[in-house]
């Protein structure tokens, strides 16, 4: 019974070094699951960068996409389902429809300058 438990213990630290790239994947499938993490920052800088509204919709549901993409090569393919269904379906559909009802571009802020912002009632003291 020792043996089998030793021989068992052998195999699995022989697997261990064998082991391939990232996990025990093999390297394409951590190419593409490093592409897909690349295209993921892109499209989150996208979202945040640009002032049209329709094309900040549209890179969050391909932010979406792509997460749910990288779900399924992570074999969640239940998370990955959920993510295309609620992330890229529905949330988008619900952005652009709201986007329909109200203006199209960000408004610009103007932010007016008016010396120091403390309020007048509060004493500037220093403490030394």
């Amino acid at each position: 019974m020792l043996w089998r438990v030793l021989l068992f213990w052998t195999d699995q630290s022989q697997r261990v070094r064998q082991s391939k790239f990232l996990d025990g994947r093999s390297k394409i499938d951590s190419v593409i699951i490093l592409t897909l993490f690349v295209m993921l920052v892109i499209s989150a800088i996208g979202v945040v960068w640009v002032k049209h509204l329709f094309a900040a919709a549209m890179f969050s549901g391909i932010f979406s996409f792509l997460s749910a993409l990288l779900f399924v090569m992570l074999d969640a393919v239940d998370v990955a389902f959920t993510e295309a269904a609620v992330g890229a379906g529905v949330s988008t559909v619900l952005v652009l429809g709201t986007i329909v009802l109200t203006k199209r571009r960000e408004q610009e802020r103007k932010v007016k300058e008016k010396g120091c912002c403390v309020p007048a009632q509060t004493p500037i003291t220093s403490h030394d």
